[in-house]
């Protein structure tokens, strides 16, 4: 089993899937065989049978939290979910494990409502991950003489952006390989007032600590876009782009709305030259995305090669890490061949460092967003580096992501309604070099000068959120 896992960790998918298989010939119901099937299918885009590999694994060992978060997270990113039906998944959660022993029902903290407060953040993010820029913008925006953040790291061992994150936290706690209890009795002890998730059902999430309410006030935040399902933790800080009005019933967390958005992006420090559209220099238009794999589902694909068919000389670019393995890409690649589209319109690309994906947004006209699961992170750096993204929201606020930021540069043209107007938004954009050329010539700074880079703007209403929640339970507390 340890041998497989090392395949798995190596990228090597087909032999770690063998492995697997040999070891569940073995022992039929070992649970955590089915939950590493389940991330490596979830890993190759095929999302339908990493489902059925996590509910088998879940159904050998439902006392196992952490299996059923791998499920309901590849639950995201399947179209076919419906919003109740997610929204009961993630509440059949709450019920397993939401209410475990020794739950905290009083707090010693001072309910003074105009003092400094202690946050909480419990993240297995502080590191190079596609959250980075928007956490370490927020931890940057709030005032350190009211809001003293302490920082829960989940994650070994650092790289090199966590010194970043160190310097502005107020106090640096590892809680990796921890049990739940001693994490709780530690937060505690720092008596922290505000404690905040930043990894939802994320790999690595510390949810069931979560579960213990060791802090008088507990809020989710900015890493899982949807409800954790659990009752104790007490808001969801969504926006009103991620979560419209009408569609708070779908959590279990009070939803409350940062505005214009719920995150705020702090670009790399450093960021190559915008280039020109590649079609000067090629004379064919080239799409692209650099979502991972896992996001491209089959309505996507599909949409896609179509897209292709509408501009005959087009061309696609898609790069994940994923597709450095070959059996992934062939995947794809076939996909798009029994549609029609010859492989030498699409060029599949593995992972790369951070630096060279941002230089190899040179090489892409348009970017397109998938659905359910849009872009995040790769929007904004798709956006910096002078693309259009063209985007289709639906119900899910992970659907919403790019809408955000559409919205914050002045580009509501770039959302579509329907996969015909994506469809149609991606020609227009395709037969118009000049508005190509003119968004690379503006579009940064468009970007960088907007509410969605604006840090001010959005400490100041991150702090009035966290002040509002710690008034309200200072109004409320027995006395």
């Amino acid at each position: 089993f340890y041998r497989t896992q090392a395949l798995e960790a190596l990228g090597r998918f087909d032999e770690a899937l063998d492995g697997y298989r040999t070891v569940l010939d073995r022992r039929p119901e070992f649970a955590p065989a089915f939950n590493n099937i389940g991330k490596i299918k979830r890993d190759m885009g095929r999302v339908d049978e990493a489902i059925t590999a996590f509910r088998r694994a879940t159904v050998l060992a439902p006392e196992n939290a952490e299996l059923y978060s791998n499920l309901l997270m590849t639950l995201l990113y399947d179209p076919a979910q419906e919003p109740n039906t997610l929204a009961e998944e993630h509440a059949e959660w709450g019920r397993r494990f939401g209410r475990p022993a020794g739950l905290f029902q009083d707090w010693p903290n001072d309910p003074d409502p105009a003092r400094p407060l202690r946050i909480g953040l419990v993240s297995a993010e502080f590191c190079q991950h596609a959250l980075a820029g928007w956490l370490l913008a927020a931890m940057r925006s709030l005032d350190c003489a009211q809001y003293r953040i302490i920082a829960y790291s989940n994650r070994a061992p650092e790289d090199g952006m966590t010194p970043r994150f160190k310097a502005l936290a107020g106090a640096w706690r590892s809680i990796v390989g921890l049990r739940d209890d001693r994490v709780a009795d530690q937060i505690r002890s720092d008596g922290i007032d505000i404690l905040i998730d930043v990894s939802g059902h994320t790999a690595l999430n510390r949810l069931p600590c979560f579960a213990l309410k060791p802090a008088p006030i507990q809020a989710t935040w900015l890493g899982y876009p949807f409800t954790t399902g659990l009752d104790a933790i007490d808001y969801a800080i969504m926006d009103n782009v991620a979560v419209r009005p009408g569609e708070e019933s779908l959590f279990a967390e009070q939803v409350v709305r940062l505005a214009p958005s719920r995150f705020c992006y702090e670009p790399p420090r450093s960021l190559p030259e915008v280039a020109e559209p590649p079609a000067v220099r090629n004379g064919w238009i080239t799409f692209g995305s650099f979502n991972n794999v896992t996001k491209l589902s089959d309505p996507v694909l599909a949409l896609w090669c179509r897209i292709l068919q509408d501009t005959p000389t087009a061309r696609l670019i898609l790069k994940s890490q994923a597709l450095g393995n070959p059996g992934v890409a062939t995947r794809i690649l076939e996909t798009f061949s029994a549609k029609g589209v010859t492989q030498g319109r699409l060029e599949c690309r593995g992972a790369s460092a951070s630096m060279q994906v941002l230089e190899e947004y040179a090489d892409v006209d348009i970017a397109l967003d998938p659905f359910p699961f849009g872009g995040g992170a790769t929007s904004c750096e798709a956006l910096l580096m002078g693309l259009p993204v063209v985007t289709l929201p639906s119900w899910q606020p992970v659907s919403r992501q790019t809408e955000t930021c559409l919205a914050a540069i002045g580009r509501p043209e770039w959302i579509a309604t329907d996969q015909e107007h994506y469809a149609s938004i991606a020609a227009r954009l395709a037969s118009d070099l000049p508005a190509l050329k003119e968004a690379r010539r503006t579009q940064r700074q468009a970007f960088t000068q907007s509410a969605i880079c604006d840090t001010g703007q959005f400490g100041a209403g991150l702090q009035q959120t966290l002040r509002g929640m710690w008034g309200q339970y200072c109004r409320h507390i027995p006395r």
